[in-house]
């Protein structure tokens, strides 16, 4: 019998987010300089808005187990891809980011085709944003939320607060400045796939990209105790369905 994650909705290790409105590009350059010796940290910026994330160990249990699955699926189904991990995508004063996992298709090509993005969500505190806050000495954020928040996401607006949750409108502008085609966020335990329209993202139950991807028995695996098991699982579930 196959052992899965027990209560995959609560980690042993809260992931901290924090988020910020207001920033100048310079403002955040700044803020990203003084996180350079902060470890298992990432910063996004997208027009303005700037997250800060804090990366447990979870997170990378969880993106290293969807690397290793759709490795096995890629192989098994014989398609040619390109992955680029958490390499840094940038639209100079308007946008920088890094996708937990990144893959193009048939060819490289400078955008990915496929972003993937883990959220382990958790109350968090806010201690880590005020103490990088005043070790910076940029000038004051406007509209910064300090306070503990548990997920989903706020920053705070001009005339009220605006959720930043998976899928959200300001999740996704970054990926839509650049172009990807297809976005999934995995989040405690569920998976959310959007795909690129004329008007924006739109919410898809299957992958466009891979559509032969059974998303049950991945999400099933993902969650497994043991990462050998659920390799093994994986390719025998794709290897049935052929």
């Amino acid at each position: 019998m196959v052992q899965t994650i027990d209560n995959p909705t609560v980690s042993p290790a809260a992931e901290q987010h924090f988020t910020c409105r207001g920033l100048t590009w310079h403002q955040f350059k700044a803020i990203q300089a003084s996180f350079e010796k902060v470890p298992n940290v990432r910063l996004f910026y997208c027009q303005g808005v700037l997250e800060i994330v804090g990366i447990s160990k979870p997170h990378e249990v969880v993106k290293s187990m969807i690397a290793g699955l759709l490795g096995i699926y890629f192989e098994v189904k014989e398609i040619e891809f390109f992955p680029s991990g958490a390499y840094s995508q940038i639209v100079e004063g308007q946008v920088e980011y890094q996708a937990d996992l990144s893959y193009c298709f048939g060819t490289d090509k400078d955008v990915p085709d496929l972003c993937i993005e883990v959220v382990i969500s958790n109350p968090v505190a806010s201690e880590l944003l005020e103490i990088r806050r005043r070790q910076c000495r940029v000038p004051t954020v406007i509209n910064c939320r300090d306070t503990a928040l548990p997920s989903p996401l706020y920053y705070s607006g001009g005339t009220g607060t605006d959720m930043i949750t998976s899928g959200s409108p300001i999740k996704l502008q970054k990926y839509r400045l650049m172009g990807v085609l297809e976005v999934w966020f995995w989040e405690d335990g569920t998976l959310q796939l959007y795909r690129l329209r004329e008007q924006g993202y739109e919410r898809i139950t299957n992958s466009e990209l891979l559509p032969e991807l059974d998303l049950s028995l991945f999400k099933r695996c993902i969650l497994f105790a043991s990462p050998l098991e659920a390799l093994k699982e994986f390719r025998r579930g794709i290897s049935t369905n052929d």
